[in-house]
């Protein structure tokens, strides 16, 4: 969740990223519907669309039920749409509860 959260936050390099990722056995990229709505969303600066998707992407009884894959493109998003301070809680809340 560490790796996803900072590659997602920008604070590592997208390659970066994606090498560590790749080395504890996941993928930050993804070809779901989900994930290719919210970077649509995003891509186009429409927070509420983003802020809607991250909440379907979030959906579990548990932090326990979110994968890296939707962390990293829901504190994506939000990050690129403006929405950091929303984003950086995300991330921590998942490092913390994972």
């Amino acid at each position: 969740m560490l790796v996803a959260g900072l590659a997602g936050l920008r604070r590592l390099s997208l390659q970066t990223g994606n090498d560590l990722a790749s080395d504890m056995g996941f993928s930050l990229a993804s070809n779901s519907r989900w994930a290719q709505a919210i970077d649509q969303a995003a891509s186009v600066n429409n927070q509420g669309m983003v802020a809607l998707l991250a909440g379907v992407g979030m959906q579990g009884g548990n932090w326990k039920k979110m994968t890296p894959r939707h962390l990293y493109h829901i504190v994506s998003a939000l990050d690129r749409v403006g929405l950091k301070a929303e984003a950086r809680m995300i991330a921590a809340e998942a490092v913390a509860r994972a």
